[in-house]
């Protein structure tokens, strides 16, 4: 993806920066304080599913810039069709990555574990923007071929079916003409 596009990835993170430098402020107050013991794991579900609802906000806007880049691009359905789905892709596989991380450090450091979850998620968000780039591509490139291919393939091979479907019918309706003939005639 075109840099210049990715301006949504770059709030998000901050926003999230925020929210996690805020959960870790809590933990740290914490302490012996038995109220901010008893919200604080209601405020790390709550950052949880910001963060989620943040990443899901990503993946969308990521994936219609593309699009468009695309459009304007004039890269054809199939290049568009193909790079949305390797977007939405990856950009699920991010967020199951870090969710899948976090809440193995969240289960040995409750609390704090969200915000350790979130600085590991953003070690691959800041991999995805500067060295993602040419991977995603890769992958973009990879899944266009083979279904380039794929298509070809099955183009041909429908056209040979259709062929022998053709023959067939031609000559099984040849038969039943024979015999029609044979018979009254």
């Amino acid at each position: 993806m075109d840099k210049n596009f990715d301006k949504w990835g770059t709030v998000s993170s901050y926003i999230e920066y925020v929210m996690a430098t805020g959960l870790i402020m809590l933990n740290s107050l914490a302490g012996k304080n038995s109220f901010l013991n008893s919200i604080l794991p209601s405020i790390s579900k709550s950052f949880e599913h910001s963060a989620a609802i943040l990443g899901y906000i990503g993946i969308s806007v990521n994936t219609i810039v593309n699009i468009v880049h695309n459009i304007k691009n004039n890269a054809g359905v199939l290049r568009t069709t193909t790079d949305a789905i390797v977007d939405i892709g990856v950009g699920f596989g991010t967020i199951w990555a870090g969710a899948t991380i976090g809440s193995a450090i969240g289960s040995f450091l409750p609390g704090l574990g969200t915000a350790v979850g979130f600085i590991v998620g953003m070690g691959i968000g800041l991999f995805m923007y500067f060295i993602g780039d040419e991977w995603v591509q890769n992958i973009k490139d990879f899944v266009y071929d083979n279904t380039v291919e794929l298509r070809n393939w099955a183009t041909e091979t429908s056209v040979k079916g259709t062929v022998k479907l053709t023959n067939f019918f031609t000559k099984t309706t040849n038969k039943i003409g024979k015999w029609f003939v044979r018979l009254f005639c």
